[in-house]
């Protein structure tokens, strides 16, 4: 339980590109292997207030350990977790709040903003050796 934490809840330290991005698909299968039979399985039994919580529930988990990685990733390359964590819920924010046909198309387009956000966080090199967020994740130990 501790190694789940320290993965997908912990915002010290710094993780690599490649845990990242493989950490990152584990979320999202994760939240697909729960609300796929929620929805399909279990919709019809438990009804649509239940599978709603569940739902959101499930997503909620998924944001904070979207943001976990993220910030970590960040830190990799020398940026403090505040600006990740402003600029992923200022973009959040923003999506949640559009509204009407008009706003779908601002809606998708802060949707692919913050795709890009986090395709750029994935792809950037982290600093070499220690930073003040922590040891070189890459770092040959001794």
């Amino acid at each position: 339980m501790k190694d789940i934490r320290e993965h997908f809840f912990s915002f010290r330290g710094r993780i690599t590109r490649s845990r990242y991005f493989l950490l990152g698909l584990v979320v999202v299968g994760g939240a697909l292997a729960i609300i796929i039979p929620v929805h399909f399985l279990l919709g019809p039994i438990i009804g649509a207030a239940a599978k709603l919580l569940i739902v959101f529930v499930v997503l909620i988990g998924c944001y904070i350990s979207s943001l976990s990685l993220a910030v970590r990733r960040g830190h990799d390359f020398g940026v403090s977790g505040k600006f990740i964590i402003a600029t992923m819920t200022a973009l959040l924010i923003l999506e949640l709040v559009a509204e009407g046909v008009a706003a779908a198309e601002f809606s998708r387009f802060i949707s692919f903003i913050n795709a890009v956000f986090m395709f750029v966080v994935w792809l950037k090199k982290g600093q070499e050796g220690d930073n003040q967020f922590g040891p070189d994740p890459l770092a040959k130990t001794t």
